[in-house]
């Protein structure tokens, strides 16, 4: 990035890191529990954005560097800057694509590759890790969990049962609402959430916005339970699968 004109601010990770492929403490995790930074940008989210469903993009492109150490270099770049960051960056103006293998991101990863990315290796943490959210999903911890949650949305006013159910009514919103004007839209090249009624507009938003911010408070006990249910289970599922059990450091 430097022999291209950029700074980077290469992301370091915590020594007590769990997501930490050369952590020496222990094998790395096909279930990679949530990092501090990680729920701080989805509370973040949550609180200022709901789910992203009803409010129109803040920038156009990719929002990779909106968070992280790069987040203040790439936010100070003019737009044709920024085009340039993320081409030479992952070979593409938006970053939305497929890395490029002559990019800078690129590069690092034929240098130094993830074992994950080998195609044997890839199938079995595929079927493996299915494997893992079916037996997660079906431990009475992570059932009674569930329920909680949905008692903790009872608490905070809104009435669903489990968590795909608060998008599933935000995303109804927007089909009501904003589905209408995608056509019109599409023909001025613009986001259709720019086109909904300023007024109407507010009050939907807050909505998501207050149901967002309910389920991830509700939510963080449920997560807590299914990291630990996650850890119990894991070890004998990857043991089914010794080329990922070898990848993983078992």
């Amino acid at each position: 990035m430097a022999d291209a004109g950029f700074t980077y601010v290469p992301l370091v990770i915590p020594e007590d890191s769990t997501s930490d492929p050369s952590d020496v403490d222990g094998p790395r995790r096909l279930d990679t529990p949530m990092e501090e930074h990680e729920l701080a940008n989805t509370e973040m989210a949550r609180t200022t954005r709901g789910y992203g469903i009803l409010t129109p993009e803040v920038m156009d492109g990719d929002d990779a560097g909106s968070t992280g150490p790069n987040a203040q270099i790439v936010a100070d770049l003019t737009p044709s800057e920024r085009a340039d960051y993320f081409d030479a960056l992952y070979g593409h103006p938006s970053g939305n694509l497929a890395v490029s293998p002559e990019s800078c991101a690129g590069l690092a990863l034929a240098e130094f590759p993830d074992p994950l990315s080998d195609e044997a290796v890839s199938a079995a943490s595929n079927e493996a890790h299915d494997l893992l959210l079916a037996a997660i999903e079906a431990d009475p911890r992570t059932v009674e969990a569930g329920r909680a949650w949905s008692a903790c949305m009872h608490h905070a006013g809104f009435e669903f049962e489990i968590r795909p159910d608060a998008q599933g009514y935000v995303w109804d919103l927007y089909a009501e609402h904003i589905g209408p004007l995608e056509a019109a839209a599409s023909e001025q090249g613009v986001d259709p959430r720019t086109l909904l009624d300023p007024e109407i507009a507010s009050a939907l938003i807050a909505e998501e916005v207050a149901i967002a911010t309910a389920d991830f408070t509700c939510w963080l006990p449920l997560l807590q339970v299914r990291e630990d249910v996650s850890a119990d289970m894991e070890p004998g599922i990857v043991a089914r699968y010794p080329v990922l059990a070898d990848a993983l450091g078992y």
